[in-house]
């Protein structure tokens, strides 16, 4: 995976070329968006919100036309393949909360760090 300067603050974007008869099985966590680049594109997974179902789950298959995109709601697989006999590019953006962890990380570490030295200067005095 590729960082895209042009993507959201934080996130992953991929890109993927689909040939004829070609598909793809992706792990795809919540709020991942797909997006049709170039060509149409074939997107399939089981309905995340009735896998107690197992085997029987319902398929949800969606087709992406260039241009379009959508927004994976919950954490699923998904099978992406080319719709049409033409190649087909496709980009899988992930967003990350790796930024917000980041400032917490460095907020905690700073309170941390303040409150050691204002207790080495108490004992100095």
């Amino acid at each position: 995976m590729k960082h895209d300067p042009v993507a959201r603050c934080g996130s992953t974007l991929s890109t993927v070329r689909l040939h004829t008869n070609q598909a793809l099985t992706v792990s795809l966590p919540r709020n991942a968006r797909v997006i049709a680049a170039e060509g149409g594109v074939e997107l399939a997974f089981l309905d995340p919100t009735l896998d107690w179902l197992g085997e029987a789950a319902p398929v949800n298959r969606l087709k992406l036309y260039e241009g379009d995109s959508y927004v994976i709601e919950r954490s699923c697989y998904a099978t992406v393949s080319g719709a049409s006999s033409a190649v087909a590019l496709v980009h899988i953006q992930i967003a990350s909360a790796v930024p917000f962890i980041v400032w917490l990380r460095t907020w905690f570490a700073r309170r941390m760090i303040m409150n050691r030295t204002s207790a080495a200067l108490r004992k100095a005095r």
